[in-house]
């Protein structure tokens, strides 16, 4: 009987800290931290994964990656222009108030930086580099299979094909 309650105690402990979030729920939680998040552009990041930041989607800043200022982490501004092209190391994915953030930490030039982005817009923005399928990667790949389909490159058959899968992504 103890061996059963140490292996219950077990399975549920490691069910509990390998959740997968999936970004079609994060709506309906208030509060939570997950190890796993799997984004619309169909990509299941996770902690320790290396994300990439893209281009700010205003002029000089990102409006949906936000930079920690002092020692403790708690003062945020926004990541200036200055960290496109960085790569950083996610360490936290949470949801609160049912938007989901990333906290991701780059060593690197200019130091020891702390960001927290609100992942699915960075990724809808570009600000953050997406490692799966969005809407304007399926936008152009669907462009070159059109112009493969105009050249006589591919069948109209595969060219439909590509099409249903492709659909999905397009918004």
């Amino acid at each position: 009987m103890k061996t059963i309650f140490i292996l219950f105690l077990i399975f549920s402990f490691s069910s509990f800290f390998a959740q997968t979030l999936k970004h079609d729920s994060v709506q309906y939680i208030q509060k939570s931290r997950f190890t796993e998040y799997l984004a619309s552009d169909n990509y299941t990041y996770k902690i320790e994964d290396t994300i990439q930041l893209g281009n700010p989607s205003s002029i000089e800043v990102f409006n949906f990656i936000n930079r920690t200022i002092n020692e403790n982490f708690l003062t945020l501004e926004k990541a200036g222009a200055e960290y496109s092209g960085i790569s950083a190391v996610i360490s936290e994915i949470k949801v609160k108030n049912s938007i989901c953030y990333v906290k991701a930490i780059s060593k690197n030039r200019l130091g020891t930086i702390e960001f927290i982005l609100e992942i699915e817009k960075a990724i809808q923005q570009n600000e953050m580099i997406a490692k799966g399928m969005t809407s304007g990667k399926a936008i152009l790949e669907l462009k070159k299979a059109k112009e493969k389909l105009d050249l006589e490159l591919i069948s109209q058959a595969e060219y439909d094909a590509i099409k249903v899968d492709l659909a999905p992504f397009i918004k």
